[in-house]
Order: structure tokens, then C-alpha cells, then sequence
């Protein structure tokens, strides 16, 4: 066997004596101790050839970035020996923890086997099938639904809060499923997340059943299903605290008010109307500084002040301005991170607003008719939408939001498998929690064997 370090290796075999003095590498990637004495009749071995130990990984056999285990010969015995040192594991398992760990990462961030292999190929020149992708995808999410069982146990106080629920719509293999999640608003703790083929009033009361038992919580926040209210009050009685997501009503009476200002593909909108739609978003949350704005707008638009404007609909132009502002506005709340949010009104202000608002809905035509039914429903059912008040509740928002930070709309169509979603949402939790199953790599090793790999490139 030629051991001889040439041109061709020359990096590598100089990476493999930092780690030990004692180690050879021929030209073929063979790793090699010092030569021994035969057991047998301790005359001085020879080089002779490999095991197919380092082939059997199957990333070793793609990529040719991993050394094969050097045997000796004895020709007064005739007999291989295969000798046994630690240095061939640790280099060869350094290297493979960490293309490993890249893969592991890039399957934590939702991509797919295609997406992992371009990028492997792309930024580190390695190639790998997609079938030996998803042979670690297995053994990664396989590790991850084992891990950490403790995680899955549930503290009484987690269901006694004031819980969000909430559905999100996904496919698997071609197939729709629901992830239905119920978070506890006090703790922030998500105390049920799964995947259902389907949900009704009958299979969420049964679900209800199983998770909170004998518990009973302060109340719940949901989106505008009035199936949530009657599965609730079936569990919980009558006098449950429940809260439609005031954020969903808006969006409800916005897309009403956009139906009805269509004619033809003709805008109707006027600034009254813009109006008209801020004082029923008024009931709820002190919108006074917004109708402000708009009125002084209807100032300037009625008195024509800006007369440079070139539009056969100057209502248009005043209600870009108006949105303009609303969202300038809205950022800026994000950006002091609350502490200029929208103040949500009293229950008695609440209902002093939509009285106020029922009687404008005498007046023909004031607001468009299916706005005005929808008004009336809520009339009927206010205590639905006042029931988090107490707790400054009005929204779902922060159920939406776990549904964005846990799994984005491009990462939807990256599982194939059930039981891998079900780890991914499990690999979420042990991620919030600071828990990580990466293979833990010394800064120094693992700078090591990037350039080990880059050696075997060359």
C-alpha cells in the first residue's frame, strides 16, 4: 500500500499529524496507525489495504470526505490485523456531527430534502441524495419525539388561565389538516398542539373533555365561529368568559364595507364612508385620535385646499392619506413595543358606543346593510365580545403570532409525513425552552472539520 504524502493529500495528512504524530494517511484517504509487531510472532507488520468500516456511512460513500479504517498484514502469518485506534472514530464522527448538524439546522427552519441538498452542494460543495436527507430527517425527528417527555406534562396552573384557541389549515402529503392550539395567555404556555384530519362542535367539546378535565379556565379568546361559543358554554356552562377576536370582527366589517363599495369594478368609497366604517371600529377600542384625522381631512376636502391634485376621485387620494397615517402610526406602536397600543374601551363604553351606533343604523343606507345585520348579532351576543375585558383581552393576536414564528406559509409544504410535523412542533417547544439536540462541536474541532472537508476538496 502506498502511504507516501503527496501533492494530492498533502493538506490533509498535515490536518491528521496536528491531531496525532502517531497517524498515516496514504494517497487514497486509508488512515493508518504506526506499524505494529504481529501478536503471533512479533515480526513487524506491513500496510495492507482498508476495512469497509468508513464506506458503510452513507455519507461517506457520496461525498468521499471520510477515511477508511487502514488494516496490516503479516506475510510470516499470513494474517490481516485490523488495528484498533481512536483517533479514526473521532475524526471520522467530528466530520460527520458536523454536516449533521448543517442538516439538522436547515430541517429545524422547515426546508425541504431538495432545498437541503442545493444548499449542501452550493455552499459546501457537498452532494447528498435526497433519500439519504430523508434517512436523517427520520433519525432527527425520531430523536426529537423521544426527547424530553417532561415537556409534556401539563401544570394545573397552565389550565386555569385565560386561553387562546386557534386553527391553522395545512397539508401533509396532498392531505388538509387542522393544527389546532390552545395557549394559556397567562403563562404563555401552549398546553395543546396537534393535527386533526377534521373539527366540529361534537369532536372539539370531546377534545375540550380531554385536555382541561376537571379544570376550569378564566375564559377563552377565538376567532368568528359560532361554533367555538356553543362548544365552550357545552363544557364550561353559560357563565364561561368568551371573547371573539375583536381584530377578526374588524376585518369581518372591512371586507363587508369593501363588497358593498364595488360596483362593476367601479370604487364607490367616499371619505364619509371611511368614516362611517372608523366609528364602528370605535366601539371597541378609543379610535377618537383616527376620526379626528379623518374629519380634518373631509376639512381640507371639502375647502379643496390642495388643488394640485390630478384624480377624477379626490376621495381616493384622502383616503390613501388617512391609511397612510394609520399605518405610520401602527409602527410606531410596534416599535415601543406596546406601550402606545390602542386603548381598548369599558364594557360600559362598549356598549354605550354600539348603542350610539344601532341608532345611526335607523337611517337608511347610513351603513351597508350587511354590516348593519352583523352590528345587530353583536347587540344580541355583547357578553361574546367583552368577555376578556377584565383581563385586557379583545384579541387572539398572540395565537396568530405563534402560528407565524413556529411555522411560516413556505414551510407548510415542506412535510410529508405526519409524525415528522408532529416532531417539528415538538422541536418548537424544546427551542423556546433553550433545549437544542445538536451534536455539541468545540469551536476549535469545528473549525477542524471545515477544514478537513475543504482539504478533501482540493
Amino acid at each position: 500500500m502506498d502511504t507516501q504524502t503527496t501533492l494530492i493529500n498533502f493538506s490533509k495528512a498535515s490536518l491528521v499529524k496536528t491531531l496525532s504524530s502517531k497517524l498515516v494517511l496514504s494517497k487514497n484517504n486509508v488512515l493508518h496507525t504506526q506499524l505494529i509487531n504481529c501478536p503471533n510472532c512479533k515480526k513487524k507488520c506491513v500496510y495492507n489495504g482498508y476495512s469497509h468500516e468508513g464506506n458503510y456511512n452513507y455519507l461517506a460513500k457520496e461525498n468521499e470526505i471520510f477515511f477508511k479504517k487502514g488494516q496490516q498484514y503479516c506475510s510470516n502469518c499470513d494474517k490481516t490485523y485490523q488495528v484498533e485506534f481512536p483517533e479514526f472514530d473521532k475524526l471520522n464522527n467530528l466530520i460527520l456531527d458536523k454536516i449533521k448538524n448543517q442538516i439538522y439546522t436547515l430541517l429545524e427552519l422547515g426546508n425541504s430534502e431538495s432545498d437541503i441538498k442545493y444548499y449542501l452542494k452550493q455552499n459546501d460543495n457537498i452532494d447528498i441524495s435526497k433519500s439519504n436527507i430523508s434517512l436523517i430527517r427520520k433519525e432527527y425527528f425520531t430523536k426529537i419525539e423521544k426527547s424530553y417527555p417532561e415537556l409534556d406534562n401539563l401544570l394545573k396552573e397552565d389550565l386555569e388561565g385565560f386561553i387562546g384557541y386557534d386553527e391553522q389549515y395545512i397539508k401533509i402529503g396532498g392531505k388538509r389538516f387542522y393544527r389546532l392550539v390552545f395557549l394559556n395567555l397567562d403563562t404563555n404556555e401552549v398546553i395543546y398542539e396537534d393535527l386533526h384530519k377534521d373539527i366540529s362542535k361534537k369532536s372539539l367539546i370531546k377534545l375540550l373533555k380531554e385536555i382541561f378535565k376537571d379544570s376550569k379556565p378564566k375564559g377563552f379568546v377565538f376567532d368568528m365561529k359560532t361554533m367555538y361559543v356553543n362548544a365552550f358554554k357545552a363544557v364550561f356552562g353559560r357563565k364561561i368568559n368568551l371573547q371573539y377576536c375583536i381584530f377578526h370582527l374588524h376585518k369581518s366589517i372591512m371586507d363587508k364595507y369593501n363588497k358593498s363599495m364595488k360596483f362593476l369594478n367601479k370604487n364607490l368609497w367616499t371619505l364619509e364612508d371611511y368614516r362611517r366604517m372608523y366609528m364602528i371600529f370605535n366601539i371597541f377600542y378609543d379610535r377618537s385620535e383616527d376620526l379626528k384625522f379623518i374629519e380634518e381631512l373631509q376639512f381640507f376636502r371639502d375647502f379643496n385646499f390642495i388643488t394640485s391634485v390630478k384624480t377624477d376621485n379626490i376621495d381616493k387620494y384622502y383616503i390613501k392619506l388617512a391609511k397612510k397615517h394609520f399605518h405610520e402610526n401602527k409602527l410606531i406602536r410596534e416599535r415601543k413595543n406596546g406601550s402606545k397600543r390602542l386603548k381598548p374601551n369599558s364594557k360600559k363604553q362598549i356598549e354605550y358606543n354600539l348603542d350610539k351606533i344601532l341608532e345611526l343604523c335607523k337611517i337608511p343606507k347610513y351603513f351597508p346593510k350587511k354590516v348593519v345585520t352583523q352590528l345587530r348579532k353583536i347587540k344580541k351576543n355583547l357578553s361574546d365580545y367583552t368577555g376578556g375585558i377584565e383581563e385586557g383581552i379583545l384579541t387572539n393576536n398572540r395565537v396568530e403570532g405563534l402560528f407565524g414564528s413556529t411555522l411560516k406559509k413556505f414551510q407548510k409544504k415542506t412535510f410529508n409525513v405526519i409524525k415528522h410535523f408532529k416532531s417539528f412542533l415538538k422541536l418548537k417547544k424544546l427551542r423556546k425552552k433553550g433545549l437544542s439536540l445538536l451534536k455539541k462541536i468545540p469551536p476549535d474541532q469545528h473549525m477542524f472539520a471545515q477544514m478537513l472537508i475543504f482539504a478533501f476538496q482540493q
